[in-house]
């Protein structure tokens, strides 16, 4: 998965050929919080998960982990939806077609990224191995 946006209500995700996948902010790690500056979320490892956000924008940049535009992550399927929606008849105004908006996806996939092992994948490429034995 590739994270392509940031939002303040949490992450859109793509997989190439599928771009209707979110992650809502309730679905980050907590404690998590949007940074305006960096156009990008980010957690804290290790935090006090209930820090406020104001808390978390006041913290050194240098101990964030952020969720960049483009980076790989991992995440765990919560919910799908169908959405059958039908344009009903044509439009038109003064004779001119007017071409209808398309309101929701016909389907789409919300995410999750908190959990273990999951979210970017440099976070836990960090990591040492947990449970294996030394070389």
């Amino acid at each position: 998965m590739i994270a392509l946006t940031h939002e303040t209500t949490g992450l859109a995700v793509s997989i190439g050929f599928f771009h209707d996948i979110s992650i809502p902010f309730s679905l980050i790690p907590a404690p998590h919080a949007y940074d305006p500056n960096e156009n990008a979320h980010f957690t804290l490892s290790g935090a006090d998960p209930e820090m406020t956000e104001e808390e978390m924008l006041e913290t050194d940049v240098t101990q964030r982990l952020y969720i960049d535009k483009g980076e790989v992550i991992r995440i765990r399927v919560e919910e799908d939806k169908f959405h059958d929606d039908e344009p009903g008849p044509p439009k038109a105004v003064d004779g001119t077609y007017i071409k209808p908006k398309m309101q929701r996806p016909h389907y789409e996939i919300i995410a999750s990224i908190s959990g273990a092992g999951l979210g970017c994948v440099a976070w836990w490429s960090a990591q040492p191995d947990v449970g294996t034995a030394p070389s």
